[in-house]
Parts: structure tokens; sequence; C-alpha cells
């Protein structure tokens, strides 16, 4: 299951019964779906909180203790979290010490390979800090890279390795979402939004990094957040292939 952007407010921006009657519905559709569908794994695509990039540690672990209590799962459910833009802040705005936070909060590292046995054929995912890949050869950005070749390498030696799922925060390049033509959502707000342009390493990454993510990872699926409206898009993959994106729309 994929859960994106569910911005727990706190005291700076969010009044105190936006937060409650957010939080409440949040709970009780979070709670209802994990219910019927009974997922073994739930992925959190960023963003699990609005004022991470600026609170104090104090004030982080309360809200990482909220959305536990909020998102509470069995003991044999698996809950994955990628860290977003208002959890660590944009690429400009990063810090060591909110990275660390972040990172030992969630057991989140800016590259992370999750296998998953499906039967005869194993599922492989790799999530992505998106901030990490802005392509600026920054010590973050070198770090990511890195640990993004060692997995891929990795991958590579599997004798039933399968290409693998991309799940990132930011959604990959595209100019705007006039082409989210499939599947679309009908209402007014997003037909009127979507022939805005979309700005590169802001709402979307940029073109050089989501063409070397293409190219590296040969990814079969993408799952991405961020804009808060839904999104389904393709790429062109190695060979002319089809790589279909999914945006998840805001959870909030």
């Amino acid at each position: 299951m994929f859960v994106s952007d569910t911005h727990l407010l706190g005291s700076r921006e969010g009044h105190w019964f936006d937060k409650l009657r957010r939080e409440w519905q949040m709970y009780r559709s979070f709670q209802s779906a994990r219910f019927l569908f009974d997922p073994h794994v739930i992925f959190f695509l960023g963003d699990v909180t609005d004022e991470g990039k600026w609170c104090s540690d104090d004030e982080w672990e309360a809200t990482v203790q909220r959305f536990h209590s909020l998102f509470a799962v069995p003991t044999d459910t698996k809950v994955y979290v990628l860290a977003g833009n208002h959890d660590v802040g944009f690429h400009y705005a990063v810090s060591d010490g909110r990275l660390k936070r972040f990172e030992s909060s969630f057991q989140a590292p800016h590259v992370r390979l999750i296998t998953i046995d499906n039967n005869d054929d194993n599922l492989y995912f790799i999530l992505i800090n998106s901030v990490a890949f802005e392509g600026d050869q920054c010590r973050l950005c070198m770090r990511a890279e890195k640990e993004l070749n060692e997995i891929v390498q990795d991958l590579k030696q599997v004798r039933t390795w399968t290409r693998p799922i991309l799940l990132s925060h930011f959604p990959l390049y595209r100019p705007s979402d006039e082409n989210c033509t499939q599947y679309i959502q009908s209402s007014s707000s997003f037909t009127s939004s979507r022939f805005t342009l979309l700005k590169e390493r802001y709402d979307v990454l940029s073109q050089e990094a989501s063409q070397h993510l293409l190219e590296t990872i040969q990814p079969r699926l993408i799952f991405t957040g961020h804009t808060h409206d839904f999104c389904y898009t393709r790429h062109i993959g190695t060979n002319g292939r089809i790589i279909p994106e999914w945006t998840v729309p805001s959870f909030s």
C-alpha cells in the first residue's frame, strides 16, 4: 500500500482544530484501508511531517510519536518511510542534522533496497531520498550516488533478478500534468492546474537527474508523491522500454 504527503501539522502553522480534524480523518481512513486490504507492506512516500524542516528536536520526536500512533500497524506489517522536502528541507536548505534525525527516526538511508518475497519471484524496491539527487556533486549527492551504484551492482549479481520498482518523493521530470491522461481525476481544481508548468528541482526532479535514474536503475515501475495531485504518466527507458509512473495524491 502506498501513502503520500500526510503533512502532520506542527506548532507554527497548524491550527489546533484543523490538526484535530485532519488527523482524525487520516486515522479513520488509514485504519479502514489497512483493515480492508490487509497489506503486508506499506510505503510512505515522503512529507510525513509538515514542519520537520524547521521544528526543534523535541517537537520532531513528538511528531514522530503521533505518526506511529495514527498509522499504527500489526507487528507483521512492514512500514517504510521516504524523506520529503517538508521532512528535511529542499536540497539548498537541507542540513546534516535534519538528515540524521530523519534517518534515525525512520531507519531511512539516502538509498535503500527492499526485497519482498513474492512466491517464485522476488520484488525489488529501490527507495531514494530525492533531495539527494540534485546532480551538483555535493557531498550529499555523491554519497547517495555511491549507495545507488552499489545497490544496482548487487542486483545485477542476483540470478533471479527482475527490474526494480523505484520509489521517490519527487516525481521524475515532466513539463506539466497535461499528459496525465489515463485514469485522470475529473475535479475542476485538478483540471485547472494540469496545464501549469512544473519547476525542475522544486515540483519535479531535473531532466538530467530523471534520465540518470532511468538509465541507472532501469525500473519497471515508479511511484512518487509531492505534487498532492494524482498523475499517471509514462517515461521512455533504455531500448525504448515504457516505464509507468504513478504519482500518489496527498493523504492529508
